[in-house]
């Protein structure tokens, strides 16, 4: 068996009866794990045989509903696909000289260590799946921060290479290095090519970072930032100070809503409605607000006259883009009159990040120089990421990716949506 640290206060990844096994801290003992499986078996058991954290049965083809709030999801999607739904830690031994680590699954061996080797490294790596045989690994200096809420787990920890990251679900949702990228990519396009925006509508973004970048137009009034899951927003606001000032603008509406029930129960109209919302995962609760339903059914009627909806549309590279990139922007197609797919290299994502403009007001081009400007009139302080050269640069897609949204013709619905694949791992050797 793979023994988990003792001192660590995280989630384990440990092997019982030959099956991987999600390990959470024994209720007695603090130094033993509870057994959580995302396997076909239900039966849990702690190291010491002090019992189990939690006892709610678990759902038929999904993860475990602790009922204290774990999460409470369906995964119907291929048994390789299981969402392992937090960061977790295992001790391995570098074995060889060639320093290849292995994770808790896998069948790798290696050249036995001979008994005067120096003694094995302990460190810790973040490792995410991105594919069934494709991994994004980094190394991890120190577990900030870790917490559990009704729909996710989530952990803040720090990075050699990217700062502080934040970590929903075991999948890199925005590191301190580069999360600028995607947060300016996602607001500061549509806010600037929009005539005069005055309120924004922000489904998601529950670490504040969209807010911030939105609360930098002079023009706007009002933003309403909707996320499902309060203790996000709560461990964000404690944990994130860099969008302290903005979760203490009194422009900013703080609502803790479903983004579907919030906009069909408000019957005021935005200029800007932005979906930073988590990547659709099979049985999560996102994947419906991707759908031409929705578009059409919710958030049509709530966007004013020229209103600009922006979503984020998943991968967008070469080998990437096919997995919903070029579905959400079809569905968009099939939905509004224009339609602007854009994206950027995030590298804390390790791949390139698409996101889709969508209106039933043609949307303006602007020059380089146009563009420039009008940062200079709207937006407060220097952006970090855009300029009007880079958003050019966002808008002119690889010939290959062109071809591809063109010739899309899926359309997202519940009954024929698609998913994001992955789930993220951490490894401690």
């Amino acid at each position: 068996m793979q023994q988990p640290f003792s001192d660590s206060p995280f989630p384990a990844l440990i092997e019982v009866d030959g099956v991987d096994r999600v390990g959470r801290i024994c209720m007695k003992e603090t130094n033993c794990f509870v057994v959580a499986a995302f396997s076909s078996k239900t039966e849990r058991r702690c190291m010491c045989g002090h019992g189990v954290e939690r006892t709610a049965p678990r759902a038929e083809g999904g993860c475990i509903d602790s009922g204290e709030g774990l999460r409470n999801r369906e995964f119907k999607r291929q048994e390789r696909r299981r969402v392992i739904a937090s960061v977790k830690m295992v001790e391995y031994n570098f074995e060889g000289s060639n320093g290849v680590h292995v994770n808790g699954t896998s069948k790798a061996t290696s050249t036995p260590v001979a008994a005067e080797a120096e003694p094995k490294k302990r460190c810790l790596w973040f490792e995410e799946e991105l594919e069934e045989d494709l991994r994004w690994v980094f190394g991890v200096s120190k577990i900030l921060h870790t917490g559990v809420s009704e729909f996710q787990d989530i952990q803040l920890v720090e990075s050699g290479p990217f700062g502080k990251v934040l970590i929903l679900d075991g999948k890199l949702q925005s590191a301190e290095a580069d999360e600028y990228v995607y947060h300016e990519s996602i607001i500061h396009p549509a806010l600037l090519y929009h005539s005069n925006p005055k309120n924004v509508f922000i489904m998601g973004g529950g670490e504040g970072s969209t807010a911030r970048e939105a609360l930098r137009h002079r023009s706007v009034e009002e933003v309403v930032m909707c996320d499902i899951d309060e203790e996000v927003v709560n461990f964000c606001r404690k944990h994130l100070t860099v969008n302290t000032d903005a979760f203490r603008s009194n422009r900013l509406d703080l609502v803790i809503n479903c983004a579907r029930a919030e906009l069909e129960k408000r019957t005021e109209q935005f200029d800007i409605i932005i979906g930073d919302l988590a990547d659709p995962v099979a049985g999560g609760p996102c994947y419906q607000l991707y759908t031409k339903s929705f578009y059409e059914r919710v958030l049509k009627p709530r966007l004013k006259e020229g209103g600009i909806l922006v979503t984020q549309g998943g991968p967008a590279g070469i080998l990437s883009h096919t997995e919903v990139y070029s579905s959400i922007y079809n569905t968009l197609r099939q939905t509004f009159k224009y339609v602007v797919p854009y994206a950027a290299h995030v590298p804390s994502y390790a791949d390139t990040w698409g996101w889709v403009m969508a209106s039933d007001q043609p949307i303006p081009t602007m020059t380089a120089e146009e563009t420039d400007s009008r940062i200079k009139q709207r937006v407060d302080g220097d952006l970090q990421f855009l300029d009007g050269q880079t958003l050019s640069a966002t808008m002119a897609l690889n010939k290959h990716v062109r071809k591809t949204l063109a010739a899309e013709r899926h359309v997202y619905t519940e009954e024929t949506a698609r998913f994001i694949y992955g789930h993220g791992t951490a490894l401690k050797n």
